[in-house]
Parts: structure tokens; C-alpha cells; sequence
């Protein structure tokens, strides 16, 4: 059964803990469901993931993969369906409802994947399911806008506007650092359960994604062993935010590298 072996794994377990509260943390899942194939992205705050969902269900041949694990997601449907007494039973539902032609795309994170591991649900679907890890290549641009995005409640490229200058002053050099240690210790936990679960699984990076969609998307088919048709004209192609580019950031991008260069040559 695959699991997620990387020591800091359960450290992500937020949304498990609060979904555990809700449902019984029995994963069996519905027969039909485990005769479906899975495209799941694995991701981190802030690295395109939104970008690559709406790529892959740009030509409506496969569901917008979304962030069902969330637990108001979850809470929300226990509302409306109150027969719904385990994670496999809301798996199977939101599976069931959601998949197009056997195929059922989602979103991950960390602490939705640590869901589908601890219930069991990831064990009845893993020879199924292809992963597609996306990463961003520059953390610190990925930091800086995920720090602004939680100052701001906005979580989606499409939606967010110009950072002011008062905004990013009152970002600090070790907020940076931490959160760029954390994406890369969740890229790690990710990458870990990609190789222990043997699955199918390959790696995008989000600056590749912005750059050439299909060449990624024709690597995401080549696994997947069904061709994903690519229609741009459905797709919000605005960039995550350069922040590392930008002339007023300059000095605070140079301290954040220099810091973690010297905790590197410290390690």
C-alpha cells in the first residue's frame, strides 16, 4: 500500500485532521470507481497548478481537476448528502459524479494526498492513477507570491492584482526563507511518493508549462495512454507572478539568496 514515507509528512495533515472530524476514515470505495483512470496533480501553493488544470480540461474531454479534499469541500457535500459517512463514500460520489468517459482528474497537495494514504483509498487506485508532480523553478518568486496571496485571500493568478510597494515592503527576508524551505521540503515529500508508489508519474515545470502547454500536455498523454486536446482559447494564460523581477524587489531577493546560500555552505 503506498504511503507517504518521507519524514515530514505527517506534519501536512491539516486537512486530515479536520475531515476526520466530519467522516470515518474508512477508504473502501465503490467497485466501479476502481475500474476508472486517475490524473492527479501533485503541487504546491502557488506553482501553476491552476494554470495545468485548465490546460488539461481546456477541450472538455476531462474534468477540471480542482482541490476536492479540502475540508469545507468535503463538509459542504455532507450538508447536501448526509449518507455519506466515509472518505470513500465522498470519493466515490465526487468520482462518480465528476469523471468524464472513466477518467477522473484532481488536484493534490501534500495534506489531501496524506487523506487518500491514511484511509486507504489511494491503495484501491494507485495502478489506475498517473501523477503529474508541476513545480516552479524559482522558489523564492513562488514564495513571495504565496505569502502575498495569503495576505491578499487571493488564490488565483487569473484574479489577482499588482502588488503594491507597501505590500511587499512588510514581506521579511526570514518569511521568505521559511516558505521556500517548506516548498521544497513538500516538492520532496511529493517526489518521494511518486518512486515508493512505483505509479506513473512525471514532472512539469511550470515555467515549460507557460512556455509550450502542448509539449507538456502531449508528456502528460504519452502516460496517460489517451491524447488531451488542447484549446487555448479556454485557457486564462496569465503568469504566475515575477516577482523576482521586478526592480523595487531586487535588494530583497539578493538577501534572501544570499541567506540561503550561506545555509547551504553551512549544511
Amino acid at each position: 500500500m503506498p504511503v507517504l514515507n518521507h519524514p515530514s509528512a505527517p506534519s501536512y495533515n491539516y486537512h486530515f485532521n479536520k475531515i476526520s472530524d466530519s467522516v470515518l476514515m474508512d477508504g473502501k470505495i465503490r467497485d466501479s470507481c476502481k475500474n476508472f483512470n486517475y490524473i492527479f496533480i501533485l503541487f504546491t501553493n502557488r506553482s501553476g497548478s491552476n494554470l495545468l488544470a485548465s490546460c488539461i480540461s481546456s477541450s472538455n474531454n476531462f474534468n477540471t481537476p480542482a482541490e476536492f479534499l479540502n475540508h469545507d469541500e468535503v463538509e459542504k457535500a455532507l450538508e447536501i448528502d448526509p449518507s455519506l459517512r466515509t472518505v470513500g463514500d465522498y470519493f466515490s460520489a465526487i468520482a462518480l459524479n465528476d469523471n468524464v468517459d472513466g477518467t477522473f482528474c484532481a488536484k493534490l497537495s501534500c495534506d489531501h494526498l496524506f487523506v487518500l494514504c491514511a484511509s486507504g483509498v489511494m491503495a484501491q487506485i494507485v495502478n489506475k492513477s498517473t501523477f503529474v508532480l508541476i513545480e516552479r523553478s524559482d522558489k523564492i518568486d513562488q514564495a513571495m507570491s504565496l505569502i502575498l496571496a495569503v495576505k491578499r485571500n487571493i488564490w488565483s493568478a487569473c484574479k489577482e492584482r499588482p502588488e503594491t510597494i507597501a505590500e511587499t515592503h512588510n514581506v521579511e527576508v526570514q518569511d521568505i526563507i521559511d516558505v521556500c524551505y517548506s516548498i521544497v521540503d513538500q516538492n520532496n515529500i511529493l517526489e518521494s511518493f511518486m518512486i515508493d508508489s512505483m505509479a506513473s508519474s512525471l514532472k512539469v515545470l511550470y515555467e515549460d508549462l507557460v512556455v509550450n502547454p502542448i509539449s507538456c500536455l502531449d508528456r502528460i498523454s504519452e502516460k496517460i495512454g489517451k491524447p488531451i486536446p488542447y484549446v487555448a482559447r479556454n485557457v486564462a494564460m496569465k503568469k504566475q507572478a515575477d516577482i523576482g523581477k521586478k526592480v523595487n524587489k531586487t535588494k530583497l531577493i539578493s538577501e534572501v539568496r544570499n541567506s540561503l546560500l550561506t545555509r547551504k555552505q553551512q549544511t
